[in-house]
């Protein structure tokens, strides 16, 4: 199967093209899969010709025309012009795929041309935001991939390929925040008729897991989002080092939040340090740690979407904290003037209000067994079991509880 290496070459002469037309037509009617696959690739043959295409059966022949137009114009680095070949590649591979059933054995090729078309139009906005304009080759992809997903959706011979198609249009999705649209299409693997997830590779169960952990997430529906993550976590290939440290760069927070701290090897295997003082924190009680890492590491939880999941992890801080207070005092009745100073003391002084809303917060979630006794001044607490063990509190009251 060495017939593609001659594209690879100068095309000088009718000879030669005649030679590749034909290959290219036998291809087709053996039905090759993977060698008509290897020619639409984004590493496509240098200096290819147009003269074949109008003698290709459809849709091979307008599809060669623009795979033509894409390569020439990646040659001379006009990506926003290769994205648009691109798209036009796809769109009449679509018009004829979409009512012709002969057409299924190509839908390895239906995810090829989809997933190139996320990443050129990607490589296009980003062209165009360095040259000061906007973007919208991402928006204009999203119809195409819409329509992708439709047609491999609605036939069940061809919904081998519908997960794929989805976790491409969740990729993009995420990329252009419109975590609503993620929803509408998570709803659809979501319904009765849609095939199960175990007859899918695991490979794609893998990133589809990611992406609805990360929806349910945002969604503030941590329980899910953390079975979602943990499921992709286990069963991502140990050599997928990247694809594991993103699954662990949203469920290590999430544990962290539901009180299972990571242990230090962990984030120093998968090279996340942003991490590393944060659990150091919570462990100790060491509020100025805590805040001086939410403020170094602020740009990569903002980018990441997990600044404000961070900042909730501030009351467990405050609970190691006052948890220390109590074993060095050994009392169970505390006058809050006395929080006050060991606060201030440490740099980060809390006002009387202030203090008592953090108190409170402890007290409703479960984290300290006690109450406030306003008019004295003083947090009084349990003789028994004061600080309840994390083991014992349901995260998921505790953390519903506003």
């Amino acid at each position: 199967n060495n017939w593609h290496i001659s594209l690879l070459g100068v095309l000088s002469n009718e000879q030669e093209e005649s030679l590749i037309m034909s290959q290219i037509r036998a291809l087709w009617t053996q039905e090759a899969t993977r060698e008509i696959c290897q020619l639409f690739v984004l590493q496509s043959p240098q200096n290819p010709t147009s003269n074949i295409h109008g003698h290709l059966p459809p849709p091979l022949g307008a599809m060669y025309r623009f795979l033509v137009q894409r390569t020439i114009n990646l040659q001379n680095r006009r990506i926003v012009d290769a994205f648009d070949a691109h798209s036009n590649l796809l769109i009449e591979y679509l018009n004829e795929f979409q009512g012709r059933s002969e057409l299924n054995w190509t839908l390895p090729l239906l995810v090829l041309l989809a997933n190139d078309l996320r990443k050129l139009a990607a490589a296009a906005d980003e062209t165009l935001a360095g040259q000061g304009k906007k973007g919208g080759s991402t928006d204009s992809a999203v119809n195409v991939l819409q329509r992708c997903f439709n047609i491999t959706l609605k036939d069940p011979v061809r919904q081998p390929a519908v997960l794929n198609i989805i976790n491409i249009i969740l990729r993009v999705y995420f990329k252009i925040n419109n975590l609503n649209l993620c929803s509408f299409v998570v709803r659809h693997v979501q319904n009765a008729g849609f095939p199960a997830l175990t007859s899918f590779p695991a490979s794609q169960r893998v990133t589809y897991r990611y992406f609805t952990g990360r929806l349910l997430l945002f969604e503030s529906n941590f329980q899910q989002a953390e079975e979602a993550l943990s499921y992709a976590f286990e069963h991502c290939s140990p050599r997928a080092f990247h694809n594991r440290r993103m699954i662990l760069r949203y469920l290590v927070p999430i544990r962290m939040l539901r009180f299972r701290l990571p242990t230090e090897r962990l984030l120093d295997k998968y090279r996340l340090p942003q991490y590393l003082d944060i659990r150091r924190a919570l462990k100790t009680g060491n509020l100025g740690l805590f805040l001086e890492t939410l403020e170094r590491h602020q740009e990569w939880y903002i980018q990441s979407g997990l600044f404000l999941l961070m900042q909730q992890l501030q009351l467990l801080v405050y609970r190691s904290l006052f948890r220390s207070i109590h074993r060095i005092l050994d009392t169970s009745r505390f006058e809050l003037a006395t929080f006050e100073r060991c606060l201030a003391g440490i740099g980060h002084p809390l006002g009387g209000e202030e203090l008592q809303c953090v108190l409170t917060n402890l007290i409703r979630r479960g984290f300290i067994k006690g109450y406030i006794h306003r008019e004295r001044g003083m947090l009084v607490v349990s003789k028994d079991n004061a600080f309840p063990p994390l083991s014992k509190i349901n995260p998921d009251i505790a953390i519903a509880i506003r």
